[in-house]
């Protein structure tokens, strides 16, 4: 059964793990949202920094961090530097795995909108393509929209295609219905 309290006890004794280090902060991180409590600030951004050089999914959520602002001074400085290393890393991971639905549509979304890397609309539509045809619903969702706003006529009726079939496969994602209502 799921258990954070124990979970968390065991990240703790990993100790210098990379990933453990992740997870904690990630559960902290949690916490502070639902409890409203941001007393761990500090310490979710220590686990975090010692992460974020070897673990890109750690350095993506310092990026994020300093982006929003929350858990953290916003920075657009530290921001765009924990992007550049998390977009490096994913693309090394990327070189070895092709078939990784997940680290195509996040470096795809990292070019869209320029984290860590200058934006390149054809790349982002290129990345989500490939994480599409791997079934990734949010690559789909992003890759509707693109063509959607391309105003071809074809592009448009294929993004329809897409959000209608997102819609049948996942009702509950409110963002699809109102995809749909916009681009009809």
């Amino acid at each position: 059964d799921k258990n954070i309290p124990s979970a968390k006890v065991w990240y703790e004794k990993a100790g210098n793990n990379i990933y453990a280090q992740y997870s904690l902060a990630k559960i902290l991180m949690s916490e502070s949202r639902e409890s409203k409590d941001f007393s761990n600030n500090s310490r979710i951004i220590s686990l975090l920094d010692n992460s974020a050089k070897k673990n890109a999914y750690a350095a993506y959520e310092l990026g994020r961090i300093h982006n929003d602002g929350v858990f953290a001074q916003q920075s657009p400085e530290l921001s765009q530097k924990n992007y550049k290393i998390a977009f490096d890393g994913f693309s090394d991971m990327l070189k070895k795995s092709q078939k990784n639905d997940d680290l195509l549509y996040r470096l795809g979304k990292m070019y869209q909108l320029g984290l860590g890397t200058e934006v390149n609309p054809e790349m982002a539509k290129e990345l989500f393509e490939k994480s599409a045809l791997l079934n990734n619903t949010n690559a789909l969702y992003s890759l509707a929209k693109i063509y959607i706003q391309s105003g071809d006529n074809e592009l448009c009726q294929k993004a329809m295609k897409i959000l209608e079939d997102l819609y049948k496969d996942n009702s509950e994602n409110p963002l699809v219905p109102y995809a749909l209502g916009s681009a009809y």
